[in-house]
């Protein structure tokens, strides 16, 4: 089975860039799963300001295309 859509990730980083927590907004309910595995290992850039390093939040957009429950493609809009 193929499946394409955008998934909306919320993610929280630390100041080491490392992903503290993560929910989905949206999207394809077959592609949610195999996102939030994907992103929890990736590794953010962390905020800096007067020479100090924060940790920070976001939205993703992810553009993803699956098959068969891998994910071949996936592109941040």
């Amino acid at each position: 089975m193929n499946i394409e859509g955008v998934v909306v990730v919320s993610v929280h980083f630390t100041r080491t860039g490392k992903v503290m927590d993560m929910r989905i907004v949206s999207g394809p309910a077959m592609a949610q799963q195999p996102v939030l595995d994907s992103v929890k290992n990736w590794t953010f850039r962390p905020v800096r300001h007067n020479g100090r390093l924060y940790g920070g939040c976001g939205i993703l957009l992810l553009h993803v295309v699956l098959k068969n429950g891998q994910i071949v493609t996936a592109i941040e809009d």
